[in-house]
């Protein structure tokens, strides 16, 4: 088996039989429940993919599975997977982790905020690249703050 299904059942083998019978039975009384459970499961094995242009056909394929679903929960991360395509798509060419990304936005805003407005382009980028180099910028930046 490949692709969706077997990232699917490995998972699912990993649950202890109680676990299994559990969700089961929650499956029984909602089968929206099960939807959004496999839609969410499925939606991980987007990480795993080897590069980029399979990662765009399994968020293509994983998209349009949400075509009749019905779960507007889901049609609103698919626009949000959508906006945010390229960036996504981004980590299969440089795999940096968002976490980190995070953090150097952060750092960023605190260094224009610390600023009040630079007037030259070229001077942000240099103490940008600065902050990124040495350690000492971030803890005067933590202590500022």
């Amino acid at each position: 088996m490949k692709g969706k299904r077997w990232w699917l059942l490995t998972r699912w083998q990993n649950l202890s039989e109680d676990s299994r019978k559990d969700l089961n039975q929650l499956f029984r009384l909602n089968r929206r429940i099960m939807k959004a459970f496999w839609l969410k499961e499925s939606l991980e094995g987007l990480w795993s993919q080897p590069n980029a242009i399979a990662a765009e056909t399994y968020l293509d394929n994983w998209i349009r599975s949400l075509r009749w679903q019905r779960l507007p929960s889901f049609e609103k991360l698919a626009h949000l997977l959508q906006d945010h395509r390229e960036g996504i798509l981004n980590y299969y060419k440089v795999k940096v982790r968002f976490g980190v990304v995070e953090a150097l936005n952060g750092n960023l805003r605190i260094l224009l905020r610390r600023g009040r407005g630079y007037r030259n382009l070229r001077y942000l980028l240099l103490k940008a690249k600065r902050m990124a180099a040495t350690k000492t910028e971030f803890v005067v930046l933590k202590k500022a703050a």
